[in-house]
């Protein structure tokens, strides 16, 4: 499966942040990241991604993780610019999860998951 867009629910673990990415490898990466993430978690993740030979382009979209009205927007915004991307729904809130099971439901938008 060939992924150019991949969808990311940032997470405190940091393999949720990147596991995604190593098995897609797509050519950019949107984190959905709750509004307080540190600063300089694009820093690490671009440092890493480097490191692992991974091209990828990151885009970070800030949102509160625990309104799923506004996670939904975003997702819009998101899925409005790149439609063909794919939303790895692995880690985040519940609220985030309800939000993407209803985008994904709205735009037939291909989801992945691991444990």
């Amino acid at each position: 499966m060939e992924v150019k867009t991949l969808v990311e629910f940032y997470d405190i673990r940091p393999l949720e942040n990147v596991l995604g990415v190593e098995i897609f490898r797509p050519q950019h990466v949107v984190y959905i990241c709750p509004e307080k993430t540190p600063k300089n978690v694009k820093a690490q993740l671009k440092r890493y991604f480097s490191h692992r030979g991974i091209p990828a382009s990151l885009e970070f979209q800030y949102v509160n993780t625990f309104d799923a009205a506004a996670i939904l927007q975003v997702f819009r915004k998101v899925y409005y610019r790149y439609p063909e991307a794919v939303m790895d729904i692995t880690g985040g809130t519940d609220a985030l999860l309800f939000a993407a099971g209803f985008a994904s439901s709205e735009k037939k938008i291909p989801v992945v998951t691991y444990s």
